[in-house]
């Protein structure tokens, strides 16, 4: 970019082109007005918005004081980071994706495989789990059975495609029985 060219011009033709360097780096015009400007060294201190169709930030930002910091304005836009995020809150309208996400440094497949849910309709490790009343439909249902015939506390859950009951009928379907009904042998 060249610099305007005075040659053959006076200084009041040409004023308003002028920008001057005043005391404690302080820019001001050729008509001795403030601009919003200010060099610091090698730092340019702006005291307004920075508006630009694109920044290239060739090191790093280092210092965000204060408010907000809001990428794009549309849900086309894509903002992609590489290296890592250090941040106290988020919130994420949308999908959130990662390859490893932490808790306090622990792994979070870690952190909730260690968590008991009472009262939970889909849950690992619940100590309740909400069901629907089915008197009436016409289906064989699997029975549940616990692992484990002595185990109490964290135990899973399991189930014989052999043992079934139809709640319409009544009915309950085993390929074997063994034991006693109503005081005699089956």
């Amino acid at each position: 970019m060249a610099l305007p060219n005075f040659t053959d011009q006076k200084i009041q033709e040409t004023y308003q082109r002028v920008v001057q360097k005043g005391e404690n780096g302080q820019l001001f015009d050729g008509t001795g007005s403030l601009i919003p400007l200010k060099i610091d060294g090698p730092d340019l201190i702006v005291s307004g918005a920075v508006r630009a169709n694109s920044y290239i930030v060739s090191e790093s930002v280092t210092v965000v004081t204060s408010g907000s910091t809001i990428f794009g304005d549309s849900s086309d836009d894509t903002h992609k980071f590489i290296g890592s995020i250090d941040a106290v809150d988020g919130d994420f309208d949308g999908t959130l994706e990662a390859d490893a996400i932490t808790v306090g440094g622990t792994a979070l497949n870690t952190v909730i495989a260690s968590v008991t849910v009472t009262n939970a309709t889909n849950a690992v490790n619940a100590t309740h789990i909400s069901v629907a009343d089915n008197e009436n439909t016409n289906e064989n249902n699997l029975i549940t059975f616990i692992e484990n015939t002595s185990a109490t506390g964290n135990v899973g859950l399991e189930s014989d495609g052999d043992f079934t009951y139809n709640p319409s009928t009544g009915t309950v379907s085993a390929t074997k029985f063994d034991g006693l009904i109503d005081g005699g042998t089956f």
